[in-house]
Order: structure tokens, then C-alpha cells, then sequence
């Protein structure tokens, strides 16, 4: 049976995960070599896949000055790639690009490559001097690649869109979403009383996610409404310190996947701002986006992001301009509002339907990509 290998730099990232599920249903043995940064929740329990983590401590972006953990990991990456011999390397991210190219180079090519360009290392790990060095090495790197993959169509003009791309959208695989009925599900949490509103972020703590104008724009409403916050990153510290001190504000820490997708399932909007000063987030498509429609909840976005034009038109949330702590708590004061809160759920669904046939069809082109490269090596 053909092996697989996954390299990732952020334990139980879950488009990874998605990812090695796919190639284990396409008849691969899989493994998930991956870094945990901060104390992270056990990985998943899958069949077939065995999982290697690197534990220690690990800056974020690009910092000159604290390249050694990365070469640390590329090494413990190497050696893992080495020992398990497998036919099959896919990449999360330029960052995570050495060690795969090495161990090509060590079995002469005979293995097929696979660069998941997530994001765009030149778009958003990078100063903006050195962007155009660093787009040229992640195109020389994508073209070595075999397969490219990008989350969303829009991201292949990043790099060029010659180069051929496979689109996966970051989102739940179809089977752990059955194929959307008409109506938009009401989530598991118990009735909650008229005027009251759960708000959830999910995701990396950064000064670029309005997690400030948020904590405020809510310690600022009051009472109606409650901020659960779940995830970690450089603005950890200053979260907990908000959620000792703001009544209404509540931090879960680092979850697991399948807990964040509890909490998310409670609650009655999700916040999803990006800072459209950083190019990359002008066109993120996160987890968070797929995985809110395919529950029925609406979003909070900020404008200048293609987020906020997919929202306007299917009514699916509300577009604040980004850290505008008076616009944020007006929405948060509509979103009260039980009528208000289940049109737009019901726009959130009906755009979860809309797009669900191109999210399928995605997963079965993976899959065809995985059984390909099995065929093309049947063993180590």
C-alpha cells in the first residue's frame, strides 16, 4: 500500500486533517507530521494514520531572528520522512517546504509532491520588501510541485494562474455535513431568553482578527450580549486578561476541532474581521466561513474583504467597516433582535446550499489526486 506523508507547522490544523482523511479513503497509509507550538489537544483518532508531533515552543510569521525552531522542525521532519519512505509528500505553506524538497531529492523523484498553498507566505509571513523575492521562491517551489492546491479560485492569481491549481475550499468534509435540507438548522443549544446573543471567534489570537475592537465593542453592550472566545496566539495574554476582568466575555482556550465545532453550534453568530491592510486577508476564505454556513449561522465581516461581498449578496451576516468598536456594537445590537438573527441564518444556509455542490465536487477531485498517486507508487 502506498504512504503518504503530511507536514504541517500548527498541530491538528483542520484542513490538514481534512486532508489525510481524504487520502486514507483513497486506500493511502498516512502520516501527519506536525508542530505543536502550545500545549495542544490530543490528535484525532483516525484508522490507518499514525501522527508525529514536534513539541516545542515556536515564534509566529517571519522573524529572522528565531529561524532556528523552524530548522529544528524540518529537521525532526526530514528524519520522519526518511524512516517512513512515503510515495506521497504533501506541504502546508512555503515555510514547510524544505523538508519535502530534500527527501525528493534523496529518492530521485520518485515521489509525487503535493504544495498546499493555504496561504500565501508573500502575502501576509513576510516584510513587504522582501515580498516579491519570496513570491518568486514560492512559485519556483509551486512549479516543482506535481499538484498545487489553494482554498478558494481566487488565489491563483497570486502566483500565477498558469501554473494549474486544485481547488479545496476549507471546509467541513460533505460526509460530516449531510447534503443541506431546505431549512436552516437551529443549532443545540437550549432556548436562550429573548435578547440575549452568544457571539463566537474561533481561530489564531492576532492583532489582525479585531479581537480589541470586539472585547470592547462587547464589554461596551453589556449584558445581552456574551463573547466566547477559543484559540490561541500572540494575543492570549491580552484575552485572558479580558475575560477576568469583562463580565461578558468568556475564553475557552485552545480547542480541539471537533469542541470548537460545539461551541460554534451554540452560538448565535460568528465573528469572522480580517484586517484588509494585510493583502492575504483581503481574500480569506477560512474554516470558520464554511463551517458557520453549514450550521445556519450568520457572520460579522468587515468590508474591503471578498468576505463581505459574499455576505452582502446572500444576506448570510452583517459588513461593519473593521475596527469601528461604534459600528460593531450597533450590529451586536441588532443581532438582539430574534427575527433579524434568523433571516440572515436563513440567508447564511441558503448560501451553504449554494455552494455545497462545488465543495463536494472538490473533495472528489482530492480523493482522485490521492488514488493517482497510489497507483503511480503501489508501495514502499
Amino acid at each position: 500500500m502506498a504512504r503518504a506523508a503530511f507536514i504541517s507547522s500548527w498541530a491538528g490544523e483542520p484542513r490538514t486533517w481534512r486532508m489525510a482523511r481524504v487520502a486514507r479513503e483513497a486506500g493511502l497509509e498516512v502520516l501527519v507530521v506536525e508542530w505543536e507550538r502550545v500545549p495542544s489537544p490530543p490528535p484525532p483518532a483516525v484508522e490507518g494514520v499514525l501522527v508525529l508531533r514536534y513539541r516545542r515552543p515556536a515564534p509566529s510569521g517571519f522573524k529572522l531572528a528565531k529561524i532556528l525552531p523552524y530548522v529544528l522542525f524540518h529537521w525532526f521532519a526530514l528524519r520522519a520522512l526518511l524512516r517512513w519512505r512515503p510515495e506521497v509528500v504533501q506541504f502546508q505553506l512555503l515555510i514547510n517546504a524544505p523538508p519535502a524538497l530534500i527527501y525528493r531529492l534523496v529518492r530521485r523523484r520518485d515521489c509525487t509532491l503535493i504544495f498546499d498553498i493555504s496561504d500565501p507566505y508573500c502575502l501576509s509571513h513576510v516584510p513587504k520588501a522582501l515580498f516579491g523575492a519570496v513570491r518568486l521562491v514560492e512559485r519556483i517551489v509551486a512549479k516543482a510541485a506535481d499538484v498545487r492546491l489553494i482554498p478558494d479560485p481566487s488565489r491563483s492569481s497570486v502566483l500565477g494562474r498558469d501554473l494549474g491549481y486544485v481547488v479545496v475550499y476549507n471546509s467541513p468534509l460533505p460526509e460530516w455535513v449531510p447534503r443541506p435540507p431546505e431549512a436552516a438548522p437551529r443549532g443545540e443549544a437550549p432556548v436562550k431568553p429573548m435578547g440575549r446573543l452568544t457571539v463566537a471567534y474561533l481561530g489564531v489570537l492576532s492583532e489582525d482578527r479585531g479581537l480589541r475592537c470586539a472585547i470592547e465593542a462587547v464589554r461596551r453592550v453589556g449584558g445581552p450580549v456574551h463573547l466566547v472566545i477559543a484559540g490561541w496566539g500572540p494575543m492570549a495574554g491580552r484575552v485572558i486578561e479580558a475575560a477576568r476582568s469583562t463580565p461578558n466575555v468568556e475564553y475557552l482556550g485552545l480547542l480541539a476541532h471537533r469542541d470548537a465545532m460545539r461551541v460554534m453550534r451554540g452560538a448565535d453568530v460568528v465573528l469572522a474581521l480580517y484586517d484588509p491592510s494585510n493583502p492575504n486577508n483581503v481574500l480569506a476564505a477560512p474554516n470558520k466561513l464554511y463551517e458557520a454556513l453549514s450550521l445556519g449561522k450568520p457572520l460579522i465581516v468587515n468590508d474591503g474583504t471578498a468576505l463581505s461581498d459574499l455576505i452582502r449578496e446572500w444576506g448570510a451576516g452583517i459588513v461593519v467597516p473593521y475596527c469601528d468598536a461604534e459600528s460593531l456594537q450597533s450590529a451586536l445590537r441588532r443581532l438582539t433582535d430574534e427575527r433579524l438573527l434568523g433571516t440572515l441564518g436563513d440567508g447564511a444556509y441558503s448560501l451553504w446550499r449554494h455552494v455545497y455542490g462545488r465543495v463536494s465536487e472538490s473533495y472528489r477531485r482530492l480523493k482522485s489526486v490521492y488514488e493517482a498517486a497510489g497507483v503511480g507508487h503501489p508501495g514502499g
